[in-house]
């Protein structure tokens, strides 16, 4: 009878030291996936923050773009206006100039 009590203690004994070496793998492995989680989560920031910086680079590129296709439309448009008033006052010029002309022969014919 002792001996038969010693001997389910010594299975409980060793059925608690199982069970606490599998506790304790189980909580390492819970802790190793823990940190794969984090590392992951970090890794993945890390990337989001790139893309989203790349985004704003090329936002910023395509703006600049924008900007500088605007900017010569405008000194285009604003040249071509230019050209026509320069273009009207010398057509202005010459019709003076005929005029003036015109009238000097009215002066030489009186």
């Amino acid at each position: 009878m002792l001996r038969e009590k010693s001997e389910e203690l010594l299975a409980e004994q060793t059925r608690r030291r199982q069970d606490e070496r599998e506790m304790l793998r189980l909580e390492e492995q819970r802790e190793c996936h823990q940190k794969l989680q984090v590392q992951e989560s970090r890794l993945l920031n890390h990337y989001l923050r790139l893309k989203m910086k790349r985004l704003a680079r090329e936002q910023e590129d395509e703006l600049a773009l924008d900007m500088s296709i605007l900017e010569q439309l405008l000194t285009e448009e604003r040249d071509e206006k230019q050209g026509e008033v320069m273009r009207k006052l010398r057509d202005e010029g010459r019709v003076q100039t005929e005029q003036e002309h015109q009238q000097g022969l009215v002066y030489q014919d009186q």
